[in-house]
């Protein structure tokens, strides 16, 4: 697992660290300032983002968009967005 440069922010969200990465991308610790709470940040692990992995990234949003259960990620928001990651 390699560690991709930190970059300071992602979107409206201050990047805090690095967490891992799953199958289909990166994962930060990131914090949101209003309102103030830590979050997660998932970013695709390819720079430009293809029809299918856009599918796929839209599907998973679908799906845990729907789910509630204190041990499953809670989905606040989705989306595109410009970073220096790409």
């Amino acid at each position: 697992m390699t560690q991709p440069a930190l970059p300071e922010s992602i979107g409206p969200y201050r990047v805090l660290e690095w967490l891992g990465e799953g199958g289909m991308g990166h994962v930060y610790r990131a914090e949101q300032t209003s309102p103030r709470r830590d979050v997660a940040i998932k970013l695709s692990r390819t720079l430009s983002a293809g029809a299918d992995t856009l599918r796929r990234f839209a599907r998973e949003t679908e799906l845990l968009g729907t789910l509630e259960h204190p041990n499953i990620a809670r989905l606040y928001s989705s989306g595109a967005v410009d970073s220096p990651l790409g």
